[in-house]
Formats: C-alpha cells, structure tokens, sequence
C-alpha cells in the first residue's frame, strides 16, 4: 500500500478522506476524540457521526450508528480488535501504535500524526491506494519554524488549518528514514515502567492500565487523577507537555455515557519521550499531593 507525506496527521486524514469518499460521507468516529479530527473530516466534506466506547476506551459495537466509514482509533497503544464489518470503509488512526511491533490491523485505509510519536517536528502519513500527495519541500513551513522555536502559538497555526493539505519537510523524511524504531520501541519501554514506579505511591493518582501490553511503544503512561490540574501544572512547569486524555467534545456528547465522561476527565497522560531527562520527571512528580 502507498504512503503518502503530510505536513500534519490531521491532513493526512483529509486527504484519505477526500480521495477515498465521496464528499458528504458520514464517518464514525468515537466519543471521545481530538478536536483535529472533525476539522478533518470538515475540511474534507465529510459529517462525523459518534459512536460509544466503553471505559477500556473499546467500541460499543452493539448500536453502531449507520454510516459510510468508521473511524478506528487505537488509544494509547493497545491495537483495538474489530468485528467483521459490512459495508463499512475501515479507517485506522494508528498514530498511537505506529513503533509496535504490529502497528495496524491492516484492513483498510490508515493515517498517523508522526510528529505525536516520534522525534521528528511535523509529518503526517496516509496509508492506502490513494494518488500521489503533495511534493516534500526543502524548508520548512512557517508552523515547523515555530515550533523549532518552543512557540506555543504553532499550535494555533496549525488548528487554522482548513486545506489545501501541505507537503512534508524534507528533512523530517531524511529522519525517519534514519530512525531505529525497534530501539526506539524499547526505550520507550523501558521510560514507561520508570514512570509507573514514579507515579505508584502518588497520593490521588493510580495507574490506567493493569499493565503494559506486550509489543506495545507506549506513547504515554496513562494516570487517573480526581483532580489533575496540580499534576499537569506541575509537569507542564518542568518543561514536560502533560496532556489530559481526548476530550468527550460537545458534539459528541450525546454518544459518550455519564462513565466515559467522568473517565477521561480524570486521565492524564504522562509523556514516554526517553529524550525528557529523568531528574526534571522526578522533580516534578517528588513529594507531589494530588487533592481528593
């Protein structure tokens, strides 16, 4: 299958959609989800329709909405598994497994924000028979620039986004052709199992998943908190990007029960970045107290 190089993860997925439905395609996508994604799927014509996930962040198969595609998106790592579909297009956000041994399920068309994972300043990827996307360029975009810079306002840039997709640097691609990803693969391993003995005795705090799947490049340790805006402060103030869990969005609302919403308004997830120095994690996280 053919990739295709983005500037970000969110045009990569307009682009797939764009060449790969006809406009006005209704796409399932799940209740809690990165705002990115609808500007998408708005970008590129189409209408996102919520479906439930229950509290291991796994589809509601039963009472699926009807729609054209459905939006997969692996959550912190874990390859979801899916049921036989029927008339359903496959779209597979892979972002999140995109160093695993088994990145994809492999059935349909796919997408990732390679910037989210992987030591690289932009990029994004689309993955399946698609044309040819645009040409890499040799310098870098106004957004990569500033981001180079620590402005958070690059952030900003790239949310204005609303198409045409942009090309990718070219010297984002010159690194990923030179990245170890099963190296990479264990360092993130192994930054992940420090951080869980980090967080274990952390008053208020108590760690998501049981434990860390097998295979899996974990792009963060995902805690639960009551309260996690002291936490976050806290990392955020050491220089270490905390981000809470995909939000239940208000569109999306009415398809994410009273149990989700309370679930991802207490995750937050902890950043595996093996290049984020250790002593700045324990500095932050040393002596913390987490309220009830």
């Amino acid at each position: 299958m053919a990739a295709r190089w983005f500037a970000s993860g969110r045009q990569a997925l307009a682009f797939l959609l764009a060449t790969a439905l006809p406009r006005g395609a209704r796409v399932l996508c799940p209740a809690a989800i990165c705002a990115s994604v609808p500007a998408a799927l708005a970008a590129a014509g189409a209408k996102p329709v919520f479906y439930a996930q229950d509290l291991a962040l796994n589809p509601v198969w039963e009472g699926m909405p009807e729609g054209d595609a459905l939006l997969l998106v692996h959550p912190l790592g874990r390859l979801l598994q899916v049921p036989p579909l029927s008339g359903l297009t496959l779209i597979e956000d892979f972002t999140q497994t995109l160093l695993n041994r088994r990145p994809r399920l492999g059935l349909g068309l796919g997408f990732a924000s390679l910037r989210k994972l992987l030591p690289v300043p932009d990029g994004g990827v689309a993955v399946g028979a698609l044309p040819p996307g645009p040409e890499p360029v040799d310098d870098p975009s106004p957004f990569v620039r500033m981001r180079m810079a620590n402005d958070p306002a690059a952030e900003d840039m790239l949310d204005a986004w609303s198409g045409p997709p942009e090309p990718i640097w070219r010297e984002t691609l010159s690194r990923l052709r030179s990245l170890d990803s099963a190296a990479l693969r264990r360092a993130r391993r192994q930054r992940y199992r420090v951080i869980e003995q980090m967080t274990l005795n952390l008053h208020g705090v108590r760690r998501y998943w049981p434990a860390l799947p097998d295979g899996v490049a974990p792009l963060a340790v995902p805690v639960l908190c009551r309260n996690r805006h002291d936490l976050r402060r806290r990392l955020v103030a050491a220089g270490i990007r905390a981000e809470p869990y995909w939000p239940v969005l208000p569109e999306s609302r009415a398809a994410a029960s009273a149990q989700l919403r309370l679930l991802v308004g207490t995750l937050l997830l902890i950043p595996c970045d093996p290049s984020i120095p250790l002593e700045r994690l324990r500095g932050a996280l040393d002596n913390i107290r987490v309220p009830h």
